[in-house]
């Protein structure tokens, strides 16, 4: 029987990350791409962007959701800040257009002439893509 020091080996692990700043475009991106799957800057861009003494996150950078009113159903929030782009993570994205479907789909449920509407619309799109 073995006791708990024996086969115990002590292992530190590494990890690198690389962070590309561009502060003319307003770019920056990680290689753990923390905002591409998520839609939020990680701490290594964040450090970055202090070190830098950047002031203010670039405008791609802060997602509608994220915006203080938002939920009151004030969608031009970030155009009354000045944001000319906004970044949405696929991950978001997916979730929105899920629940955009789903809603035309329980709207129509109920009625042969919508279903038959949602059945050609969607072939249409699916051809479009």
């Amino acid at each position: 029987m073995r006791s708990g020091s024996e086969g115990h080996r002590e292992e530190s692990y590494e990890i690198n990350r690389i962070v590309c700043f561009n502060n003319e475009q307003g770019y920056i991106e990680c290689n753990c791409m923390n905002f591409t799957k998520v839609g939020i800057l990680c701490s290594h861009c964040l450090l970055v962007l202090n070190a830098r003494y950047v002031d203010k996150v670039p405008d791609q950078y802060v997602v509608k959701r994220w915006c203080k009113r938002i939920k009151d159903g004030e969608f031009n929030v970030m155009e009354k800040y000045g944001c000319q782009q906004l970044m949405v993570c696929s991950s978001v994205w997916k979730s929105q257009m899920m629940r955009k479907m789903n809603s035309l789909i329980i709207v129509s449920q109920l009625n042969q002439k919508e279903r038959a509407n949602c059945e050609k619309y969607f072939n249409k799109l699916k051809e479009l893509m």
